[in-house]
């Protein structure tokens, strides 16, 4: 047990199914456990190897099949968060360093959105996504009752 091992696990808030290759199964459960608080929900074997069936917060679920037998290409992996500034700090107090080696977020102008990379222990890259945030209007601003187009009280039109 080390230090790290107490801290709060990366709110997750991606949705979907993602399969990932591993060399070490457990070592694996270990991992997304620790750094994103999946819980193991079935242990089975495929073609031989275990495969690990594990549930995240919400509606994510990780498949992860051990392959000890070939090299499996590296996953790039998506995990959408609320705070990248929060996971951030979690990921700095489990002990876990950016796959650049820089805890700052890089700006994706493409997506416009802040990211983090991080690896697993099989190299599967993990980008820490932060979620969009839905567009909110200022309080100040509120719906004219006589017709429908924005109103700011203490306006005159």
């Amino acid at each position: 047990m080390t230090r790290f091992d107490h801290e709060e696990p990366i709110d997750v808030t991606t949705v979907g199914a993602i399969e990932i290759p591993t060399r070490d199964s457990r070592r694996a459960v270990r991992f997304y456990n620790r750094v994103f608080g999946f819980e193991l929900v079935s242990t089975t074997r495929k073609n031989g190897s275990p495969r690990v069936l594990m549930r995240g917060r919400g509606w994510t679920y990780l498949a992860i099949e051990e392959q000890s037998d070939a090299i499996a290409e590296p996953k790039r992996l998506r995990f959408e968060t609320v705070s990248l500034d929060i996971a951030r700090e979690r990921l700095w107090n489990l002990g876990v360093v950016p796959a650049d080696g820089s805890i700052e977020p890089r700006f994706d102008a493409v997506r416009c959105c802040r990211i983090v990379p991080i690896r697993d222990s099989d190299g599967n890259e993990i980008e820490l996504v932060e979620s969009r945030r839905p567009r909110i209007y200022p309080e100040s601003r509120e719906r004219a009752p006589e017709d429908d187009s924005l109103a700011v009280p203490g306006v005159a039109s």
